[in-house]
């Protein structure tokens, strides 16, 4: 064999198995399921993240008893906006106060994060702008109905939590797909596999 038909048939060679590592690399996968497991005889939710989530329609569950299907899609998040971060605190605010005044015993007692500084009187803004939205997110689903423990993770997650505010550093969990799962009373204790 002469040496340029060598040289070609290695630089084949090459060129297809970088191609067969950039096809597995750009992959679909799962990095995590939050939270792991369930009771049996339960219906919940768990928040599946990973990379490259491209619009799932369905959840598969090895074994029997368990049942899985996509209840929503969270495409990779990018920065906030200033304006999506004040709604977003606002909102958990106002329903951190809610929730701390519906406890018992709580009338006139100053919440364990303080009292809201009073607010300056705002610019009279454009009212052809449309008013910012809140930013979508797993664990700000059915905001309204969340307790005040769950609030108060909220806050210490998504509006305390500098990783939030700024592009997700770990891009391979960037996606998030929330799942609702049902576990049959009967359902086989142990580990499964999830495919989505």
């Amino acid at each position: 064999m002469s040496l340029n038909k060598s040289l070609s048939l290695a630089l084949l060679v090459a060129l297809v198995a970088g191609l067969g590592h950039a096809q597995t690399a750009r992959q679909p996968h799962i990095g995590y399921v939050f939270p792991a497991g369930g009771n049996r005889g339960t219906t919940f939710e768990v928040v599946l993240g990973g990379q490259l989530l491209r619009r799932p329609k369905a959840v598969h569950v090895s074994g029997e008893g368990v049942e899985a299907e996509v209840v929503k899609h969270y495409r990779p998040r990018r920065n906030l906006m200033p304006e999506q971060r004040k709604v977003l605190r606002e909102t958990v605010q106002n329903l951190l106060e809610k929730r701390w005044s519906e406890l018992p015993g709580t009338k006139g007692k100053t919440p364990p994060w303080g009292r809201r500084k009073p607010k300056k009187k705002a610019a009279k803004k454009d009212s052809k702008a449309e008013p910012a939205k809140m930013p979508e997110h797993p664990m700000l689903r059915d905001l309204e109905k969340k307790t005040l423990h769950e609030l108060q993770h909220i806050t210490n997650e998504l509006i305390l939590n500098k990783s939030f505010r700024k592009r997700q550093i770990n891009n391979q969990l960037a996606e998030m797909v929330v799942v609702k799962v049902t576990v049959a009373p009967g359902a086989k204790l142990g580990d499964r596999e999830l495919r989505m």
